[in-house]
């Protein structure tokens, strides 16, 4: 999984800034300010979960479940749990206890309580936040009624 996040962070250096020979000193002046960290760390997580959603729907809708269900509601179950599991960074089929973890991991990570200062970087956490708890309420539901 970092190997992808490694190559976005490249595709995003090289859409924002082009090829430049001196990387170092533009990463070292892009990471003077935290909260501009903060920004371009938000979205490098927006195109990732992006592209994790993009890649995960494509395996689960039409990689793994080549059939055609005749049930609509069995799709759009289908597509929300690959949604779920995009937004916890996790593949499809995960255990329980590893949601449980990326759900921890990624609320520590993202709690609006750690942007008090900036309103508008509290509201991202905020929205962040209620996909996450989105997510875990899904899981734990359906492993709870297993």
């Amino acid at each position: 999984m970092s190997y992808m996040v490694d190559a976005l962070d490249e595709e995003l250096d090289e859409f924002l800034f082009g090829e430049e020979e001196n990387t170092r000193e533009r990463k070292q002046y892009k990471r003077k300010d935290p909260f501009e960290e903060f920004e371009e760390k938000y979205a490098r997580y927006q195109q990732y979960q992006q592209k994790r959603y993009e890649q995960f729907y494509q395996q689960y809708a039409y990689g793994q479940n080549n059939h055609h269900s005749s049930s609509t509601n069995n799709k759009s179950t289908q597509s929300a749990e690959a949604r779920y599991y995009a937004y916890l960074e996790l593949p499809p089929g995960a255990s329980f206890e590893d949601i449980r973890k990326a759900y921890k991991k990624l609320m520590k990570q993202y709690h609006p309580d750690r942007f008090y200062q900036d309103e508008k970087k509290r509201q991202i956490a905020e929205e962040v936040c209620r996909k996450l708890n989105e997510a875990y309420t899904y899981f734990e539901k359906k492993h709870k009624m297993k």
